[in-house]
C-alpha cells in the first residue's frame, strides 16, 4: 500500500474480506476532502476544550481556507477575547473581515496587530486575504504609516552602527 492513502482504494473492503462491510460513516469518511475532514477533527477536539487558542486558531484557517469567511470571524472574533494583545490574532481578524467586505473594520484589526507588534508589511501587502483592502484610501494610508515608521526605525539602527566609540 505504499504511496496510496486509504480513502482512494477503491475496494478497500477486498483489503480485508474478513471485515465487516464499510459503514455509513466509514463511507462518508472516505468521500471527505481533507480540509472537510480536518476541520470536523478539530471542531471535536474543541467540544473537549472550547478555550483552547490553538485549536481555535487552527479551525480558524481551515474555515477560512475552505471560503467559510463567516464562520472563520467567528473563529477569530472568539480568539481576540481570549488573546486581546496577541499581533497574529488580530491581523488574522483583519482578513476575516477583509473577505467578508467589511474595510472600516479589517483596517482598524490591521492597525491593533501593528499596535500590538505585527511588523510585517511585505506579507501583508501580499497576502491575497487583504486583496479586498488595497483599493482603501485607509489601507493605503495605514501601509503608508507603517512602512514611513519601519523606515525611521532601520534609520536609527543605522546611525548607531555608524557612531564611533
Amino acid at each position: 500500500m505504499t504511496g496510496k492513502s486509504l480513502r482512494n482504494i477503491d475496494h478497500f473492503d477486498d483489503l480485508c474480506p474478513q471485515a465487516e462491510p464499510a459503514t455509513a460513516s466509514v463511507r462518508r469518511w472516505r468521500s471527505q476532502d481533507q480540509l472537510e475532514f480536518d476541520t470536523e477533527f478539530y471542531l471535536r477536539i474543541l467540544e473537549q476544550s472550547p478555550k483552547s487558542t490553538d485549536i481555535l486558531r487552527i479551525i480558524g484557517e481551515l474555515l477560512s481556507h475552505r471560503g467559510q469567511h463567516q464562520a472563520a470571524l467567528a473563529v477569530d472574533m472568539r480568539l481576540a477575547e481570549l488573546c486581546p494583545k496577541d499581533c497574529v490574532v488580530h491581523y488574522n481578524l483583519a482578513c476575516s473581515l477583509a473577505q467578508l467586505g467589511k474595510q472600516r473594520e479589517a483596517v482598524k484589526e490591521l492597525q491593533r496587530a501593528f499596535d500590538y507588534g505585527y511588523s510585517d508589511v511585505e506579507h501583508m501587502e501580499r497576502d491575497p486575504d487583504l486583496a479586498p483592502l488595497r483599493c482603501s484610501s485607509a489601507y493605503q494610508s495605514l501601509v503608508d504609516e507603517l512602512t514611513a515608521a519601519s523606515g525611521e526605525f532601520y534609520l536609527e539602527i543605522d546611525l548607531e552602527d555608524l557612531k564611533e566609540d
